[in-house]
């Protein structure tokens, strides 16, 4: 969660073949031939820990002792956490000079970005000097291992970060085609920081050098661009977590303090993008100040949100609760130089992925909770009460999408106006009880030939309209007539009357002139009536006609 959630792995504790750390006294920065010819190893101080370099801002130079090796295998000196110092090593036996920060584009391809990685040829023990500026005052870890012990903890450090980084694309990916169906902002919203997440995660474990696009920019920019992604990332999140769990609704001014970090932070990466009067290195600090802020207020909010009854905001408590404490850990010290715990390296970007994960339900069920009341609000007032089918605004709402739809592709498309014979009699003989199953049992059997993508709607008293999709004249005849007779077969009593129930039919299709819907439905309506002037109980379609052309 934003460069307070992860800004670099941690190494282990152990120091490996290192026997000894000094280093000059701050502010002293001699020639760098006569450090190396040992001329100032008099005034090198010794310090008790042994895999620990306390670096400040200004230059500051190293010696580390490496004890003999117990075999002939080779060796490295990795240094982690190098965030924007840079490295200049002077290595036994022959001190050539190496430079190297952890964004330069030419480093060994066969460790991992994890640290920045020097061989000791052949093994060598004895001295190493480092200078080592830049640096923003974070503590770095150094060791000195076997080559093959080194090669396997870089191996599981990449099979972590990549396990990681692909759970973040798997669900990334989920959520954009949702977003992509559904177009609800949450999604996008949800999307846009998995991405800037993910990138961020990636360059801070550093495995962002296998990503074409991202090596490039990770390589430009160096440090910033940790800063730009990761503040971009906390950013969009908290714009999530507003949309999520309605806390401009349950949180009030926690709400809106968090709208105000959110803007500062904005404001923060335009410092760090646009070139300012002050050095961006300066930044860090403010960004980190900033996060805290809004994880506290985020925090206060989800918990106000969550007991004044907010069903997504329990969510996000259950599932962030982790990640807000880790980072907020993490920020306070960053912001004080203490050291990272080796337990911090992967705790922040698991928690991330498993609050990502539990975020998605939440996610789903809100949203399947707002789909289901929306999609029952608007089923209700499109449907008929009696007959449970579309009301005519509805019907003639659907037919005119499907109309439209159909002129694009060059389909075919079919209308059906239905009338019940002699319905006025079935009223007043038998009453309006005997009537309204009459018009029940019409449309039981209108279903029983019609498919998912078909449309059936009430169009008056007891006229009906059918659509049928990617039907031809005749076919849609043929479904006409299939129709006519299951009513007059299966509605000679309904609800123990003897009604005779028959029905008359008009067919129209869709034609190479036709601009509007309500074409289909006249000249069905007129269909229809030669029908019933044919004496009822009947099929009449329209006159053939040159079928639509296809879309251009």
């Amino acid at each position: 969660m934003g460069f307070a959630a992860l800004a670099g792995p941690a190494a282990a504790h152990d120091p490996g073949a290192i026997t000894e750390i000094a280093r000059l006294p701050a502010g002293v920065d001699p020639d760098a031939a006569a450090v190396v010819a040992g001329v100032h190893d008099s005034a090198f101080v010794p310090l008790t820990d042994k895999h620990l370099l306390r670096v400040e801002r200004r230059p500051s130079w190293w010696r580390v002792r490496v004890a003999p090796p117990r075999t002939d295998e080779d060796r490295v000196l990795a240094i982690y956490e190098p965030y924007s110092a840079r490295v200049t090593a002077w290595l036994p036996p022959d001190y050539h000079r190496v430079t190297r920060r952890i964004y330069d584009r030419d480093l060994p391809r066969r460790w991992s970005r994890h640290a920045l990685v020097f061989a000791l040829d052949d093994g060598a023990a004895g001295v190493a000097y480092l200078r080592i500026e830049g640096a923003r005052g974070y503590p770095l870890k150094v060791t000195a291992l076997d080559e093959a012990l080194f090669a396997a903890r870089d191996l599981a450090h990449v099979r972590i970060a990549v396990a990681v980084l692909a759970g973040l694309a798997a669900i990334g990916v989920a959520v954009l085609l949702f977003w992509l169906l559904l177009r609800e902002r949450v999604y996008f919203l949800f999307f846009a920081y998995l991405l800037f997440q993910a990138m961020f995660l990636a360059v801070v474990t550093g495995e962002a050098h296998r990503i074409p696009l991202l090596a490039s920019f990770y390589a430009e920019f160096g440090p910033k661009s940790q800063w730009v992604l990761a503040t971009l990332a906390f950013a969009l999140s908290l714009s999530f977590l507003q949309e999520f769990a309605e806390l401009r609704h349950y949180a009030g001014w926690l709400s809106r303090l968090m709208t105000f970090a959110a803007a500062l932070l904005w404001v923060l990466l335009a410092a760090v993008v646009v070139p300012m009067p002050f050095p961006a290195e300066r930044l860090p600090p403010f960004i980190n100040s900033a996060i805290l802020v809004a994880n506290a207020a985020a925090f206060a909010a989800l918990g106000v949100a969550a007991w004044r009854g907010g069903r997504a905001a329990r969510y996000v408590l259950a599932a962030w609760l982790p990640v807000l404490a880790l980072s907020t850990w993490r920020t306070i010290q960053l912001n004080l130089g203490f050291e990272l715990p080796d337990a911090l390296e992967y705790a922040l970007p698991v928690a991330t992925t498993f609050a990502t994960i539990v975020l998605c339900m939440g996610l789903a069920d809100r949203m399947l909770a707002f789909r289901r009341e929306r999609d029952s609000a608007q089923a209700e007032a499109a449907r008929d009460a009696l007959t449970g089918v579309l009301n005519r605004k509805a019907a003639m709402q659907w037919l005119t999408h499907a109309f439209d739809a159909a002129r694009r592709r060059g389909d075919a498309l079919a209308v059906l106006y239905l009338d019940l014979d002699h319905f006025k009699r079935i009223n007043d003989t038998l009453g309006h009880s005997a009537g309204d199953a009459c018009l029940r049992a019409v449309v039981e059997n209108v279903k029983r030939e019609l498919r998912h993508a078909d449309l059936v709607g009430r169009w008056g008293g007891e006229e009906f309209v059918v659509a049928i999709a990617d039907a031809s004249l005749p076919h849609a005849s043929a479904v006409a007539e299939r129709i006519r007779a299951n009513v007059e077969f299966r509605c000679r009593d309904v609800s123990g009357h003897v009604t005779r129930l028959t029905v008359s039919i008009g067919v129209a299709a869709i034609r190479a002139g036709d601009t509007r819907a309500e074409a289909l439905i006249e000249r069905a309506d007129q269909a229809l009536y030669d029908a019933k002037r044919s004496g009822r109980n009947r099929v009449a379609a329209e006159a053939a006609a040159d079928p639509a052309p296809a879309a251009a």
